[in-house]
């Protein structure tokens, strides 16, 4: 409907979810499609990569931020056709900082500032980590049966620093996924979203206006 009604900036064929991943390190890490495309081509691909780059540059201040391919290895030979072309795309481009493949044990461990895959593979990834979070969250707190009296006091003491460590990957706290590649700013919040959780995206959309970020997009891709 966004698409419809909006219609995607000149030069991208397809808009893509983006949303912003914390890492281990402190510091995020933009990563689309996260479905809105479940099948996508080498230039799909390649868009995304100029999108997600420019939004990077705007929405987290880096300079050359370095973008990384979702694929099932970091070898060249791995992958689906459209994922090895289109690295061939990104390794031509000087201008973008293409590092290579990506795995997905490695999506929270900073090592790319933006991560580029098709909406199927990015939407899996996405609440495959939202789902490990907020379990590992809940076991933390004690809400599971397996926490009791004595041993839950002990396992808390003794994981308290990773306990803080990952509330700050809690779901919740990055709410809203932006549909990138349109000519004005859209926000789609979870479907399971909480009350702070949908002002968080509301917030966001509001930064993402006052920033700028489709003309950003727009005139960035005339860099490309």
């Amino acid at each position: 409907l966004s698409k419809v009604l909006l219609q995607p900036l000149e030069g991208i064929q397809r808009p893509a979810l983006v949303s912003l991943l914390p890492s281990m390190t402190g510091d995020k890490t933009v990563m689309l499609d996260l479905g809105a495309n479940v099948e996508c081509s080498a230039q799909n691909l390649y868009e995304f990569a100029i999108m997600g780059s420019i939004f990077a540059e705007n929405r987290l201040n880096l300079v050359y931020p370095r973008i990384a391919l979702l694929n099932i290895g970091v070898e060249e030979i791995k992958g689906h056709q459209s994922i090895r072309e289109a690295a061939n795309l990104l390794e031509k481009s000087t201008a973008l900082n293409y590092t290579g493949f990506i795995e997905g044990n490695l999506l929270l461990n900073g090592v790319a500032d933006v991560i580029v895959s098709d909406g199927f593979s990015g939407n899996i990834a996405l609440k495959t980590l939202e789902g490990a979070a907020k379990n590992l969250l809940s076991l933390l707190k004690g809400k599971q049966p397996i926490f009791k009296s004595f041993a839950k006091f002990i396992l808390r003491f003794f994981f308290k620093d990773a306990y803080h460590r990952l509330k700050r990957i809690n779901p919740d706290e990055y709410n809203g996924a932006s549909l990138l590649g349109l000519t004005a700013v859209v926000v789609k919040s979870h479907g399971s979203a909480n009350v702070d959780a949908f002002a968080r995206a509301i917030a966001d959309a509001a930064l993402q206006a006052r920033l700028q970020i489709p003309q950003k997009i727009l005139a960035g891709l005339q860099r490309y």
